[in-house]
């Protein structure tokens, strides 16, 4: 059985994983991803869409065996350099100010002259 308690975040500092049963939304693994870490995340609440399903999943953020599974799987296969770039990339571009701004008029029906 693995523990989540932060001296496994420091044997393994090349992985985040981000276990959570509420949430409102996936700050937490979108920030990982923009310094290219390769991120375990849960389907949990919005994590998945807040993702945009490009990181790596496990089902239960209780279960510990799916979660170390999970981790030796992403250590015996780590993403490459380019696909943490793609993952930054999608994620800078869709989180940045002026995407943000522009969905927020959107939901408040505000259009600019």
């Amino acid at each position: 059985m693995i523990s989540t308690s932060g001296h496994l975040i420091s044997k393994f500092p090349e992985v985040r994983f981000h276990r959570t049963r509420i949430l409102s939304f996936g700050r937490t693994p979108v920030e990982a991803a923009l310094f290219l870490k390769p991120v375990i995340s849960t389907r949990a609440t919005s994590l998945e869409e807040a993702t945009c399903g490009m990181v790596h999943y496990i089902e239960d953020p209780r279960d510990d065996e799916e979660l170390a599974k999970a981790i030796v799987k992403l250590l015996a296969n780590p993403d490459s350099p380019e696909r943490l770039m793609e993952i930054k990339n999608v994620f800078a571009q869709k989180y940045c100010a002026e995407a943000i701004v522009k969905e927020y008029m959107k939901v408040f029906g505000i259009t600019t002259a």
